[in-house]
């Protein structure tokens, strides 16, 4: 099956891949592990429970109401990407740049969000409970 991630600005097609039982997460995890730039890219309501994104440029990206637990986002550029209620319970920030995204509603509970950077992050009724924020920047920097 081919899966295809597209641009939600755009409509351009970022990536597309295709296999047996393919499914989002694969298809990301694939494009991640090419170096495939996916600004902007349109994953909202996308199931990608324990998917390996660690590194990935997502900045933009839409991931309102998407299903991350346990996902892996260490390292990942996520500037201004819009993870409105989006479930995050359990995944991994660790070192991620959270800059200017849109944590309003989403669910983080028990999430890494080890030396993140969150300044001018907007995170209106989201749920932090057990999120760790060891050496996490708030600040500009």
């Amino acid at each position: 099956m081919k899966i295809a991630i597209v641009s939600y600005d755009t409509g351009e097609t970022l990536f597309e891949y295709e296999e047996e039982n393919n499914t989002i997460s694969r298809t990301l995890e694939v494009a991640v592990a090419a170096g495939i730039n996916l600004e902007a890219a349109d994953l909202s309501r996308a199931y990608l429970a324990g998917a390996s994104l660690a590194g990935a440029n997502l900045k933009r990206a839409n991931f309102a109401e998407a299903y991350l637990e346990v996902t892996d986002l260490s390292g990942a550029v996520l500037t201004e990407a819009n993870l409105a209620g989006a479930v995050l319970q359990w995944a991994i920030f660790e070192g991620a740049d959270l800059r200017n995204a849109d944590l309003r509603g989403a669910d983080l509970r028990g999430a890494n969000l080890k030396d993140a950077r969150l300044s001018g992050t907007e995170i209106r009724r989201a749920r932090f409970l057990g999120a760790d924020f060891d050496g996490a920047k708030w600040n500009k920097q």
